[in-house]
Formats: structure tokens, C-alpha cells, sequence
């Protein structure tokens, strides 16, 4: 069975390539939505693991892999990152 690639990820993608500064211009836009993607459905799967195994409740598990996760595309997009105050 094939699945669908995943929405959410491939909007906030999309979004960023489409606003002024955009992602970064020696990243490709599919490799960083597949890459985002694939960050973002893993954490998924895997959050109850995680906060197991690092005796971390969800809330603390969250902040710390939201955190994160800007810092990564604070890298692929400096000018529209959350940490900056415009999350798309």
C-alpha cells in the first residue's frame, strides 16, 4: 500500500519557498520538504519512545524538538523563521 505524502509539512514548505527570502538558495525544495517531512512524522512516531526513554514528560519532549526543529529551519530559511516571530 503507498501512502500520501504528508500535508502539513509540504504546506508550511511551500509557504516558505513562497515568501520574500524564501528558503535558502543552494537548498532544493523538495529535498527540504521531504527532509522536514521525514523529521516530522518520525517525531510523531516515535514521541512516547523518546519522553520513555529520557524520562522527559510530552510537554518537555515538545519544547525540546520544537526548538529544534526551528534551529533547523532557521538554517534552510534564516529571514522567516519562527525564532524570528514569522512562522508561516
Amino acid at each position: 500500500m503507498a501512502l500520501s505524502a504528508p500535508r502539513v509539512p509540504a504546506v508550511r514548505c511551500l509557504a516558505i519557498q513562497g515568501l520574500p527570502g524564501g528558503i535558502r538558495q543552494d537548498a532544493d525544495a523538495v529535498g527540504v520538504l521531504v527532509g522536514t517531512a521525514a523529521t516530522y512524522l518520525g517525531y510523531a512516531i516515535f514521541r512516547d519512545a523518546f519522553a520513555h526513554e529520557f524520562d522527559l514528560n510530552l510537554g518537555e519532549l515538545d519544547a525540546l524538538a520544537l526548538q529544534t526543529f526551528d534551529q533547523m529551519l532557521e538554517g534552510l530559511a534564516p529571514d522567516i523563521t519562527p525564532s524570528k516571530g514569522n512562522r508561516p
